[in-house]
């Protein structure tokens, strides 16, 4: 099971995301994703049209104002080469191959062509779950997910299987990104830290012994995990 995960992660890794006026549609991938997603009982979110599709923000305002980068565009996948990553970025009519240490002293973060929302910080790219006074995070190449129709989002799938892949977290949207390192139990330093203004919710967290209630979908405990820890990381930042 883990290997043929691993072999799922790969093939996602793998596929390009053009630029935007060059996005075609993958029906041999798609199929092969409708079958995964149908083995674990989860039903993939529609496709959409997303103003934030494959661009690049300076900032978190930015994003949220939908006021991109002008002539720059993810044009490829992620890819990864001996710890190093890197994406292809079209500026203009070229197109780069840059490390996402060089792209995080300029950006923010990018788009996928799905319009889920990405943050660029020293050597990776993390997938924002939750943005807000706390920020939750998935590390881009553990994890998979799409943007749903209302405008949540929807993990499809960790990348090793049911306990591979690590939740991450900062202070706001600019702080420094850390591993939450959450226990079934509820039990997190960082997040002690980080909710020391509202001690109670994190202790909620430790008290609530449900693993399942939280998305309607039928995720694998790891990452009910993840939804669970967005909960209450959205109950903090609604104080």
């Amino acid at each position: 099971m883990k290997s043929i995960l691993f072999l799922i992660g790969l093939l996602a890794s793998s596929i390009s995301c053009f630029a935007q006026k060059d996005q075609k549609a993958n029906p041999r991938f798609d199929k092969f994703m409708d079958k995964v997603a149908d083995s674990k009982g989860v039903s993939r979110p529609e496709k959409i049209e997303s103003p934030h599709a494959n661009h690049f923000y300076k900032t978190y305002a930015d994003f949220i104002a939908v006021n991109p980068v002008p002539d720059v565009l993810l044009s490829g996948a992620r890819k990864e080469i001996l710890g190093s990553v890197s994406y292809e970025v079209s500026m203009g009519t070229e197109i780069k191959k840059m490390k996402v240490s060089e792209l995080a002293s300029t950006y923010w973060g990018f788009c996928n062509k799905y319009g889920v929302l990405f943050r660029l910080y020293e050597k990776d790219a993390y997938m924002v779950i939750i943005a807000g006074n706390i920020t939750q995070y998935v590390k881009s190449g553990d994890c998979t997910g799409t943007l749903n129709n209302d405008s949540t989002f929807t993990l499809l799938y960790g990348m090793a299987g049911q306990g591979g892949y690590l939740d991450y977290g900062s202070l706001g949207t600019d702080g420094e990104i850390v591993n939450l390192d959450v226990s079934y139990s509820g039990k997190s330093k960082a997040l002690e830290k980080m909710m020391a203004a509202h001690p109670e919710i994190l202790n909620a967290l430790k008290n609530d012994r449900e693993d399942s209630n939280y998305v309607k979908e039928k995720y694998h405990k790891r990452e009910n995990l993840t939804f669970k820890i967005q909960h209450y990381i959205r109950q903090f930042n609604s104080l």
